[in-house]
């Protein structure tokens, strides 16, 4: 079959591009793709000379070519334009794969090269084409302009190229290159050759190719997939050339200037006022930038401004003059904490967005006079400072701020400040749990309406202190609702129940933020579907043990917890028992992860090969092990290997934790590779030593080698042979014992009646800790100690809440009939009598939380008691 592409333009021929970095020419148009170009005629075969003119798409038809094809765009765009055609059977040969002859007539028709005058010497450097081969012309065209050549002497017109050859001839041809920028996209090139590497990195940043993963460099490209490539890079954009379009700056009247313009084709844009101190502007995606600097010294100054695409940069500098005069003030201050000192008023002046300082204005012979509606919270009213210890007694106050100079004076609008207490002050919620059977997280967003003990619980908060926290559902920061109560109902502690299929979204409130929740409930009931199993295969000699971790999930991806359905013995091809299921979720069901771990032990007698296989109560194999068993007892090798495959090299000493041990075994192995069992130390051939045993110590019994942590740090487990290391293996031992990461007491907490104060129920709100942990109270000397209850012997201590009070210096806490209450201690000469607050009881008292090792307080709060 004779392949037809010659035809005969309609535009303004451009001028042949000679010269062996020839480059393709742009389009007139402003669309600045390569579009719309003029082609020649050329003689189509030997034989036959075939002159296509350009037609519209309704005229073309190939009979292997339909309308939803992967490449009918790409070859009908082509054909409409003259570039390609087809067979003279009708046919496209779309999967035929594609040759260099025809390459190079698809090339020189897209860049329009005419047939050079001298081509019998161009054409000279091939020996195996000449004036009156095939194609002769449209070789000799690439070959001039340098967008195809051949190499040692050949051009192999028949050979079919490969995808990464392509790669070479489109960028080569059509001068991709430059029209790459930015950064390079991430595309495997390890199997690619060096030669074209780049090139088809080239594709993939401007979206040639999808294929990034593998780009299969080797393979043959189609006809069809050539000339999707070859369409798709004739339409590629060429980058507008980077450019600063504009740039402006302009003094504030306050110490600061704004510098902003427009840029074109810039990835960033930095300024500058000197060579030393670069800042990179806020750049939108419409090329617009704008920077503020900060305050300066009056005088004039000029900014460099810098556009940069990779490494191309222009610059263009801009003059301007900083001054100082006050038009407007803004009192910006909208909150304050109660708990912190030296806090200080904020304010702008002339419409920034920026605050200005006391002493820049004082400097500049201005006065600055801050007055409030509640003088007691201003400690200084000249420069703006609080007094701390008046603003737990208000919830608000209001404020101004005048400024004075050469008898003008110049005031701000009154602005409102909160009183509020930044370390319970939420700002955002990151991450929450919902959970069902209790402490089953949920990953999949379905409950079933057949779940039990189900709610949003875990939330990870950051307060406005900075301070980071993970406080529970019962916390009264948090309120819950339920957008469809038919579906699911959700209670102020964020217990949810299920009701009936549907989709439900729970709101989250936590102070001013909200985290929504979208849940879909299902009518089904969970059944265990699916189990990971830790080994594939299990290999041992008779009598031998091993063990293996199992997972299971449900139809929704979440864990069973419960799963006990025993795992069956195996058995042999002759149905005799090799290896038995000593403890299995029979005998321990899986966890709120779904985990268990199965041991297993070989038959003492009988070999051979089976399967176990884990099964749900309907007998669905949600996972199997290949087994081996067999006789052969003799040392092979040896390993230093976790006894379980559910442990970690990673130990910690965090009391409640039971991770601060693991167990390790040298197991040995037969010839077969099968697992004899745990080497038996009290050979003597083998000692096991710490590396460091102020980390880890390291002991060996039964044919196991026992860890526990010591301290935090790394060591290795050595398994020696007379002085030399036959094994190791490293251990990481941290520690998450938890600590006090945040504290919160109640808002507002008076005393109005008499009688006592409960610790829990109203005065503390929340103390979050580092990790898990239950915090309980206990009273001493009038304090509370807050700690972890671990054992008898071992608590962890978290911090202590203490008393203060001017007015009643016989506050403190005392053990009431349940709970841990806040009254008075009325000694009378050494016996202690413990009173409620009572009628004309009027001031305050101080609660103060500070955690175990630190000297300034986590929280504190004011209670104000007037008993009438």
């Amino acid at each position: 079959m004779i392949l037809c592409l010659a035809l005969v333009g309609t535009y303004m021929k451009p001028p042949i591009l000679t010269g062996k970095n020839a480059r393709r020419k742009q389009s007139m148009s402003n669309t600045k793709k390569f579009r719309n170009i003029a082609v020649s005629s050329m003689v189509a075969t030997a034989a036959v000379a075939a002159v296509a003119p350009v037609v519209s798409a309704d005229s073309i038809n190939f009979s292997d070519v339909q309308k939803g094809d992967s490449h009918y765009d790409g070859i009908m765009a082509l054909a409409e334009q003259g570039i390609v055609a087809g067979y003279e059977d009708g046919s496209f040969g779309v999967y035929d794969n594609v040759t260099r002859q025809q390459v190079a007539v698809m090339l020189a028709n897209a860049l329009d090269l005419g047939t050079p005058s001298d081509i019998d010497s161009v054409l000279s450097a091939y020996d195996d084409v000449d004036a009156d081969s095939l194609y002769a012309e449209q070789i000799a065209a690439v070959t001039e302009a340098g967008a195809f050549t051949g190499n040692n002497g050949k051009f192999n017109p028949s050979k079919e190229i490969s995808r990464e050859q392509m790669a070479s001839v489109l960028v080569s041809g059509l001068g991709l290159e430059d029209y790459v920028s930015g950064d390079d996209v991430d595309v495997n090139l390890d199997n690619v050759s060096q030669s074209h590497a780049d090139n088809v990195q080239v594709l993939a940043n401007l979206g040639l190719t999808v294929a990034l993963d593998n780009f299969r460099p080797s393979e043959e490209i189609s006809r069809g997939a050539f000339a999707t490539m070859l369409h798709g890079a004739l339409n590629v954009e060429q980058p507008a050339a980077l450019e600063i379009e504009k740039v402006n700056a302009a003094g504030n009247n306050d110490l600061t200037a704004t510098i902003n313009g427009s840029v074109t084709s810039a990835d960033k844009v930095t300024i500058s006022l000197d060579e030393e101190n670069v800042i990179e502007a806020d750049l939108d995606d419409e090329g617009n930038f704008t920077f503020t600097t900060d305050k300066l010294k009056q005088g004039e100054y000029t900014a460099t401004v810098v556009a940069h695409q990779g490494e191309e940069t222009v610059e263009k500098t801009v003059d301007f003059t900083v001054g100082l005069e006050v038009n407007t003030v803004t009192a910006t201050t909208l909150a304050v904490d109660e708990d912190t000192d030296e806090q200080f008023l904020e304010f702008a002046i002339n419409e920034s967005d920026k605050n200005i300082d006391v002493a820049t204005l004082v400097e500049n012979g201005y006065n600055v006079e801050f007055q409030s509606t509640n003088t007691d919270v201003l400690a200084n009213k000249s420069t703006g400072e609080l007094n701390q210890s008046e603003l737990s007694d208000v919830d608000q106050f209001e404020y101004k701020v005048v400024v004075t100079k050469d008898d003008v004076t110049i005031e701000s609008d009154l602005t409102e400040v909160n009183v509020e207490s930044y370390a319970s002050s939420v700002t955002s919620i990151s991450d929450y749990d919902l959970l069902f059977d209790t402490n089953v997280v949920n990953k999949g967003g379905v409950i079933s309406v057949t779940d039990e003990n189900v709610s949003l619980n875990n939330f990870d908060v950051t307060y406005k202190n900075g301070d980071e926290a993970e406080i529970n559902g019962t916390n009264s920061q948090v309120d819950f609702s339920s957008s469809d109560e038919s579906v699911a109902l959700i209670d102020e502690d964020g217990n949810i129940t299920p009701v009936s299929a549907g989709q439900v979204t729970f709101t989250i409130e936590a102070g001013n933020v909200e985290e929504q929740v979208t849940v879909t409930v299902s009518d089904e009931e969970r059944e265990a579907t699916s189990a990971e199993l830790s080994k594939e295969t299990i290999g041992l000699v008779s009598s031998a043990e091993d063990t293996f971790e199992l997972t299971v999930t449900d139809q929704f991806g979440d864990a069973v917890k419960g799963f006990d359905k025993d795992i069956a013995n195996v058995k042999n091809s002759d149905d005799e028992q090799i290896l038995a299921v000593t403890n299995g979720p029979d005998t321990d069901s899986t966890d709120a992860e779904g985990k268990t771990t199965v041991t297993v032990k070989a038959d003492e007698t009988n070999e051979g090969t089976g399967v176990l296989e884990v099964t749900n109560a309907a007998g669905d194999v949600l996972g199997t092990i290949d087994v081996t068993v067999d006789a052969d007892t003799e040392v092979a090798s040896r390993q230093l290997e976790l006894a379980s495959d559910a442990a970690d090299t990673t130990l910690d000493l965090n009391p409640l934790d039971t991770d601060k041990e693991v167990t390790l075994a040298l197991n040995e192995y037969n010839a077969s590779g099968l697992k004899i069992g745990g080497y038996d130390f009290s050979s003597g051939d083998y000692t096991v030593e710490s590396s460091n045993t102020d980390v880890i110590t390291a002991d060996s019994e039964n044919g196991k080698i026992h860890v526990t942590a010591e301290s935090e740090g790394t060591a290795k487990v050595l398994v020696k042979e007379g002085s030399v290391v036959r094994y190791e293996m490293d251990i990481t031992v941290e520690d998450t014992t938890p600590s006090v990461s945040n504290v919160s007491f109640q808002e507002n907490i008076e005393i109005t009646s008499a009688g006592t104060l409960n610790l829990e129920d109203d005065i503390l709100d929340n103390v979050s800790l580092t990790s898990e942990g239950t915090v309980a109270y206990e009273v001493d000397n009038g304090d509370v100690v807050a700690y972890i209850d671990v054992d008898d012997d071992d608590d962890i201590t978290l911090g202590t809440i203490d008393v203060l009070s001017n007015d009643f210096d016989n506050a403190q806490f005392v053990n009431g009939s349940d709970n841990i209450e806040l009254a008075k201690n009325d000694d009378d000469e050494g016996e202690s009598t413990f009173t409620g607050f009572e009628s004309s009881d009027e001031g305050t008292v101080v609660v103060r939380f500070t955690a175990e090792g630190e000297t300034n307080a986590k929280a504190a709060r004011s209670i104000h008691v007037n008993v009438e």
